[in-house]
């Protein structure tokens, strides 16, 4: 079963706050649906990200990647396929 929305940080929206750490606006990915959702989280880290997504929604790190480029470019017919790349790239 697909997920169905995962976190995403918004790179175009980085900055650095007081403590040097990188941080960006969060968005909410849906599957199937082109773009993303703003949120109310504010500036999060990407660490950050990965916990919510992993430990709060139970999506592995492959799943959210895959979403967030499928919604960016509007391949969902290729999801499996990307969630598989990315596995193999983020195994390594």
């Amino acid at each position: 079963m697909n997920p169905e929305r995962c976190m995403m940080y918004n790179i175009s929206t980085q900055t650095k706050n007081n403590d040097g750490e990188f941080v960006a606006e969060i968005g909410v990915v849906k599957f199937g649906e082109t773009g993303y959702y703003p949120t109310t989280y504010g500036l999060q880290s990407q660490e950050w990200v990965k916990w919510y997504n992993e430990e709060r929604l139970g999506i592995k790190p492959e799943e959210s990647e895959a979403m967030t480029l499928c919604s960016m470019f509007n391949s969902w017919d290729n999801y499996e396929s990307i969630k598989e790349s990315m596995a193999k790239r983020l195994s390594k």
